[in-house]
């Protein structure tokens, strides 16, 4: 990140799933100069506008629920997942298997 930094970039997209995660370090790193997109932030926004445009956004106010799919270790991402996000995910995941 430093080579980035001493490049002199304006600009850094996040584009990989767990770096969001990582913002603060990253910010920390870069700088304030740095604008730090989140690419996972930047489709939701994309999706719902698509959603609003296609009048199929939802009309339910209740929520929804949670649901984690991995192809790894449910264990593993459970406690790692829980820690970053600061919410106990055990029991919301399930792992499959990608042909």
């Amino acid at each position: 990140m430093e080579k980035l930094r001493d490049f002199g970039i304006d600009t850094l997209i996040l584009g990989c799933t767990h770096y969001p995660l990582l913002r603060d370090v990253i910010s920390k790193v870069m700088g304030a100069g740095v604008l730090l997109i989140d690419s996972g932030a930047e489709t939701a926004k994309y999706v719902a506008k698509k959603l609003r445009e296609g009048d199929l956004l939802s009309g339910n106010k209740a929520g929804g629920s949670i649901k984690y799919f991995v192809t790894d270790s449910i264990e593993g991402f459970s406690n790692l997942a829980s820690r970053f996000l600061e919410s106990d995910v055990h029991g919301l995941v399930e792992q499959v298997v990608l042909e």
